[in-house]
């Protein structure tokens, strides 16, 4: 392993070490996701970035930055539903029990949802 990706691991775990920083960092990451699979859904779809703000009722750079998991809270859920709407899908939210690293590098996919509902 080289140093640098050594140190990126060391650093993560200590992040994830702090409650305050990990509780941000899983924000952060979740976001990420988030916005990659609205890009993807979106790209598949062969739309642009300002035919999908037109209709949603926001800037393409809203947009942009719901994509790129950026600003300081996150997307509101009425702007995800909006979004996934105007691709012609639907948001479905389900809570699971959180999993640690270790279990997820184990099995990549959550355990069945507790509860779910479509908004």
């Amino acid at each position: 392993m080289s140093d640098s990706v050594r140190d990126i691991d060391q650093f993560r775990a200590a992040v994830l070490a702090d409650p305050k920083l990990s509780r941000r960092y899983r924000l952060r990451e979740g976001l990420a996701k988030l916005g990659d699979l609205y890009r993807e859904m979106r790209q598949a779809q062969h739309r642009s970035q300002s035919s999908i703000a037109e209709k949603v009722g926001i800037d393409q750079g809203d947009v942009s930055r719901l994509e790129n998991g950026e600003g300081e809270r996150g997307p509101t859920v009425e702007t995800l539903v909006k979004y996934a709407d105007a691709l012609e899908l639907e948001v479905v939210v389900a809570l699971v029990p959180r999993q640690t690293d270790k279990a997820s590098e184990e099995q990549p996919f959550p355990p069945a949802p507790l509860v779910w509902a479509k908004l």
